[in-house]
């Protein structure tokens, strides 16, 4: 019985690892195959002048024709390689990856170091159609540039960690860290336009458009889920440990209450009774109820955690006992009598 048991949970947890790898497969190739039709109608909205497409808000940028074609590019290269298919595929994919992430290099270069646009081949090409259907010339922002090198540089580096070996994983672990690192940027970038001020805005760099965001978001949803949750930054977020499950509850809501914020702001200062004390009031009472809501939860998680592990010491003292009993049942059974020594021959009992 306990050799099938062990069994049973043995195959129970591949099944649940081969269920969390086809997970991330499907959500890798759905936020791939989501950047690809976004860059798509990128390129579609730059080339028939259709602005608001990808402009979202009035204070927004829209987005080059440039970084909607890169966008195609990763979005191929990260959907591509979640189906199982030839290592030339992924190889390929890691090339146009590192294809990205080498143009992204070109216009933080060109940014940085007051370089001429004319060996930016890319943008001239974009520029010259624009300018032959007489539509208004975007051109990509350094900060855009500076992502699509970390996410080609991070979608490189992942697809080429194949195999078990220590260096895939370590490889792996990069690739996802850098996906963290995007998401970050682009949460950061959409909480700007959520203040109402452009990242960048005010200097002489151009900004990044809020649906730029949006869609490094998306990348980076698809970036980790190919890093998977046993890698780096995943990992100390998954299972079902007391640490984990509060890992997955904070920074959420720390993102909410930021986005929130500067919504609720603008809703109150709409408002015809508006008055500064009233919305100090109100944000002290919101603070207090989402202060009491994660002392609660937090309670929660770490009260279950100790009546599972109080409940599992129980179990525990429990079949010892047993196994006294049925030790001391049998050698009170035994009609010889029955002694033990160690071994330098020493009599114990």
């Amino acid at each position: 019985m306990p050799h099938d048991e062990a069994s049973m949970h043995a195959v129970q947890d591949v099944s649940a690892a081969r269920k969390r790898v086809a997970t991330a497969a499907g959500i890798q190739y759905a936020c791939g195959a989501l950047v690809v039709a976004a860059g798509a109608l990128g390129m579609a909205a730059g080339l028939y002048g259709w602005v608001a497409v990808t402009r979202i808000l009035s204070i927004s940028v829209p987005m080059a024709l440039s970084t909607a074609l890169c966008f195609c590019i990763s979005g191929i290269a990260l959907c591509l390689p979640a189906r199982p298919r030839a290592r030339s595929v992924t190889s390929a994919c890691a090339l146009l990856s590192l294809l990205v992430a080498a143009y992204g290099v070109t216009e933080v270069s060109e940014w940085a170091l007051d370089l001429e646009p004319t060996w930016d081949f890319l943008d001239q090409i974009a520029h010259g159609i624009q300018t032959a259907l007489s539509l208004p010339n975007i051109s990509m922002s350094p900060l855009t540039g500076l992502f699509f090198f970390v996410s080609g540089t991070g979608m490189a580096l992942s697809f080429a960690s194949q195999g078990p070996s220590r260096i895939a994983g370590r490889l792996k672990d990069a690739g996802g860290c850098l996906g963290g690192a995007l998401a970050i940027g682009s949460l950061i970038v959409m909480m700007a336009y959520g203040y109402g001020t452009p990242l960048l805005a005010g200097t002489d760099a151009i900004p990044m458009s809020l649906s730029t965001a949006i869609l490094f978001l998306v990348l980076a949803a698809g970036m980790l889920a190919a890093a998977g949750s046993g890698s780096l930054p995943l990992r100390p977020f998954t299972g079902e440990g007391a640490t984990a499950r509060l890992l997955r509850v904070f920074p959420v809501m720390m993102f909410v209450l930021s986005l929130a914020f500067p919504l609720c702001d603008k809703l109150m200062r709409s408002l015809p009774l508006f008055t500064f004390p009233l919305m100090v009031g109100v944000w002290a009472v919101l603070l207090a109820l989402l202060t009491t809501v994660l002392v609660m939860m937090t309670g929660r998680v770490i009260g279950r955690e100790m009546d599972k592990a109080n409940r599992m010491r129980d179990e525990a003292v429990q079949a010892l006992h047993k196994s006294h009993e049925l030790l001391r049942g049998i050698l009170d059974a035994v009609p010889q009598s029955i002694f033990w020594k160690d071994r330098e021959g020493v009599y114990l009992g």
